[in-house]
């Protein structure tokens, strides 16, 4: 089963991955849910963390290149620059609608990740 991670704050998704420590792990074939802290800050610890969780995709708000390739390097898919309700964020991600309506501000042309290919296998970011 595939593992996702979200990363969060107060219901929404967190601004910055490098240094926000909240993630919300899924199981996508049983939708069951496990909160984790992150507690590394550096690039590659930070990765090691989510790789020992057996995470193979990371949704989350801006995120540092440093941070996105050692991510990368852990086979560890990352879908950056999203914003909005957690909750709605994951069903767009689940239905495979997780599109520019989350994209944070000023980041719509921007295409980290493969925005919007989640598990129903909608649209694919280039």
């Amino acid at each position: 089963m595939s593992r996702i991670a979200v990363h969060h704050w107060q219901q929404r998704i967190a601004p910055v991955f490098d240094t926000g420590g909240s993630i919300l792990v899924l199981e996508s074939g049983t939708g069951a849910r496990e909160e984790c802290l992150l507690l590394c800050l550096k690039p590659l610890h930070r990765a090691e963390e989510l790789a020992a969780l057996h995470v193979g995709t990371l949704i989350c708000g801006a995120i540092s290149r440093p941070m996105k390739e050692a991510l990368s390097a852990r086979g560890i898919s990352v879908v950056g620059f999203v914003a909005g309700d957690l909750e709605r964020v994951i069903a767009a991600w689940r239905c495979g609608r997780l599109d520019e309506t989350f994209a944070m501000p000023g980041c719509a042309r921007r295409r980290h990740g493969r925005r919007g290919s989640g598990p129903a296998g909608g649209a694919a970011g280039s």
